[in-house]
């Protein structure tokens, strides 16, 4: 099973988008200690993750039977828009040039 490894938020995601803690240091999911539907993470979540992450995460979804789910991209394009602005950027161009790297 292929999966993605996002150290801003200490998790490692499968390709069927089930999130797990990469240690104790983990950012909380929504459900403490077990693997948890990427659909269901909490914002908090999704607020302490870095927007290149993030890019890279979609990205790899986007090779994944994830991209096929009913709802996918409104939901997709909602969680990015939690990282880019918890990070205080207006979009994800932004976010990209004001830290200098490529999508």
């Amino acid at each position: 099973m292929k999966s993605i490894e996002l150290d801003s938020v200490g998790s490692l995601v499968t390709e069927d988008g089930i999130v797990s803690p990469m240690s104790s240091e983990a950012i909380n999911t929504g459900l403490d200690g077990e693997g948890v539907h990427i659909m269901d993470c909490v914002d908090e979540w999704w607020e302490s993750m870095e927007c290149e992450e993030a890019v890279r995460l979609f990205q790899f979804f986007s090779k994944t039977k994830m991209y096929l789910k009913e709802d996918y991209f409104k939901w997709a394009s909602d969680m990015m828009k939690i990282v880019v602005e918890s990070k205080g950027f207006v979009d994800i161009t932004a976010a990209r040039l004001h830290e200098g790297w490529s999508i």
